[in-house]
């Protein structure tokens, strides 16, 4: 056995309907130990409340877990910091993809009635996952960092290539985390800097100069039509710009043509179901072949969304788009 999913999502079952103790878990790990690769926990808000209830013996479960590719879980789920940082430090040498979402801090812990870590507990995680050297996927959704904190977590991960930083609806990272991110992860795909508001334009052209393999991105921050063709200038392998602030038909119409169709617009973060089609976006006329480009890197995107779906074990999502190749040049793997 090399893959483990447990997840509870959008069911009619609840986590207070799971009837896994700590003690079956943890035995069920001991017996494993070593052939596990791949763990992914998905329970959604309720995690915080099923381990609240001491059904994951407040952490210290999760201590069986070693030399893992992949781990996809959900703070709370820890209990304790010490008890996070401890498992991070066992995968250190052999984790790819590390996903801990919901690291709430100090008082947005307690609101919503998780263990309430202090700024050096939230030190001390991303000083441990900074230690993780083979890291090609880190997703830190919902997280409640500052610019120091990504200072610390990303200048000795090299190999990173997808990162989702996006922040909580007060995110704390400014354009210092951008100079970071260009000077330490040059080789993204993927980008999420989704609810960091203090974060400007400036930022993010700095990013984009220096992460020239970036396929997907995605802000919250409003973009001119100016702006917004700059940044897709700067980026010429760009598939998808996904913005929270809806964008006229004009600035629409002039990043598609500016791409020649090669990047696909998205409105409205978490709102949409799918990627728009071109014609949908503006009511000017577009040439065939731009919208042909369009149509065709818009098949490739939701290839590539759908992994996440099917495959949560995955690496890296482009591995497995890799027969899909641009006939411009844009190669997705």
């Amino acid at each position: 056995m090399k893959y483990v999913n447990l997840s509870i999502r959008n069911s009619e079952y609840s986590a207070y309907d799971i009837t896994l103790s700590a003690d079956a878990l943890q035995s069920f790990f001991q017996t494993k130990q070593g052939q596990i690769e791949k763990f992914v926990w998905s329970m959604d808000t309720n995690s915080s409340r099923y381990v609240s209830a001491g059904n994951t013996d407040d952490g210290l479960l999760w201590t069986e877990l070693h030399d893992l590719k992949v781990m996809q879980i959900l703070q709370p789920v820890f209990g304790k910091c010490q008890h996070l940082v401890k498992v991070i430090n066992q995968q250190e040498d052999s984790i790819l993809s590390l996903g801990l979402m919901s690291m709430l801090v100090g008082k947005e812990a307690y609101r919503h009635g998780q263990n309430q870590w202090t700024r050096n507990d939230c030190e001390a995680i991303v000083t441990s996952i900074g230690k993780c050297k083979n890291l090609v996927q880190l997703n830190l959704n919902q997280h409640y960092l500052r610019d120091s904190d990504i200072e610390i977590l990303l200048r000795r991960l090299p190999k990173l290539q997808i990162l989702n930083l996006c922040g909580s609806k007060k995110g704390l990272l400014t354009d210092k985390c951008c100079k970071t991110i260009s000077r330490a992860c040059t080789e993204l795909r993927e980008l999420d800097l989704a609810y960091h508001n203090r974060i400007t334009v400036a930022g993010l052209k700095r990013v984009f100069k220096s992460c020239q393999q970036l396929r997907m991105f995605q802000t919250s921050l409003y973009l001119s039509s100016k702006d917004a063709v700059s940044l897709v200038c700067m980026a010429p392998n760009l598939l998808s710009l996904h913005t929270t602030k809806l964008l006229d038909e004009v600035t629409n119409y002039d990043v598609i043509m500016a791409s020649s169709g090669r990047t696909v617009l998205v409105n409205n973060i978490g709102g949409s179901t799918g990627f728009p089609n071109a014609t949908s976006l503006t009511s000017k006329s577009l040439p065939h072949d731009v919208v042909a480009e369009y149509e065709r890197n818009r098949q490739v995107l939701g290839c590539r969304l759908n992994l996440d779906i099917t495959r949560p074990d995955l690496v890296n999502g482009w591995d497995e788009v890799h027969l899909w190749q641009n006939p411009n040049g844009v190669n997705f793997t």
